[in-house]
């Protein structure tokens, strides 16, 4: 017969804050992209679990943006942001939003927030009276925090830190959105801290070199559910076809070399699959963007190409990008 601390040891045991969270992902999850066309294909996804139709994304879920430089990659990642900051309704208009904080590591030190507040002004003119606005902005902005670390090092440090700092800064809102702008911006210096470490054998070529990173990433999804959102601009060039379509969309996982020692990215990151388990979580879907039209102003419309690890086919949605205007469909 078992004894009674065998029994005990049998029993799986969590804290408080792990159980609140599970308990989070089947009732409460996030809320809608408010991309009408991104909604609908992930709502479609066999792996959506939201029990609810008040959602397409659900609790912990990854999101990767990739696409060439000035692809619309910041701007995709603006609107994000403005609708995890954005409530629900104001005055008794329908928002869309999660009324949840957001916290964006901006590792190239491109991420403005003078032009976000632009976008986030503009979105809510287009909803609310303009004498309404300004309350609005300011609520919005206060659940916005920008960290800028010099090195993937100070990334890590400063991720294992959040729950400290989001229980002591936002203790009233949930953790909405962890974004890591522009992910591979200290690329060449890890990859010669890790070719310096390859060189001497203390590891070989298949090794990923920071594990910690995606640990780190994946003990905040555990803890507190946010949606992550990174973003990575790829080096490698494609052909871009004119015009642009579902049949020639630009494929794959965007890489940096085959045998990449940074942490976002397999050795095998340039075949034309998906790689959901590159960093090491499994992204819920892969965005690809490309520019579709540009004129001499600066305007832009961007296809994106939506790609979910278990789901056939390919979402698409546009973003057209203007002066202080940012229009999805």
């Amino acid at each position: 017969m078992a004894s009674a601390q065998s029994l005990l040891d049998d029993i799986q045991c969590e804290s408080l804050q792990q159980l609140l969270v599970s308990v989070q992902r089947e009732t409460k999850p996030p809320g809608f992209t408010c991309i009408p066309s991104l909604d609908s294909f992930l709502m479609s996804s066999k792996t959506h679990r939201a029990q609810s139709s008040r959602s397409s994304l659900d609790c912990g879920d990854t999101l990767l943006i990739q696409g060439q430089p000035s692809s619309g990659k910041t701007h995709l990642l603006y609107f994000l942001l403005a609708t995890c900051t954005m409530p629900p309704e104001y005055l008794s208009r329908h928002l869309g939003g999660w009324n949840k904080a957001a916290f964006v590591y901006d590792m190239d030190g491109k991420f403005s927030i003078s032009r976000w507040k632009a976008i986030l002004v503009d979105r809510l003119t287009r909803l609310l009276p303009s004498a309404s606005i300004t309350p609005l902005v300011e609520r919005c902005l206060k659940l916005l925090h920008i960290f800028r670390p010099k090195s993937t090092d100070q990334l890590i440090v400063s991720l294992a830190h959040l729950p400290k700092y989001h229980f002591a800064h936002f203790s009233g809102n949930e953790m909405g959105i962890v974004a890591i702008h522009s992910i591979n911006a200290f690329h060449w210096l890890d990859r010669f801290k890790a070719e310096q470490l390859l060189s001497s054998n203390a590891l070989s070529n298949k090794t990923t070199l920071r594990p910690d990173l995606a640990a780190t990433l994946q003990a905040i999804c555990v803890s507190h559910s946010p949606v992550t959102v990174v973003t990575d601009w790829g080096l490698a060039q494609y052909t871009k076809p004119s015009p642009i379509s579902i049949t020639n969309m630009p494929r794959g996982t965007y890489s940096q070399h085959p045998q990449d020692p940074q942490v976002l990215m397999t050795p095998n990151a340039q075949s034309d699959n998906m790689h959901p388990n590159a960093m090491g979580l499994p992204f819920t879907c892969q965005i690809t963007l490309a520019i579709a039209q540009e004129d001499t102003l600066g305007k832009k419309d961007i296809q994106g190409f939506v790609n979910i690890p278990s789901r056939a086919g390919t979402g698409m949605f546009t973003l057209k990008i203007r002066d202080d205007t940012l229009l999805v469909t």
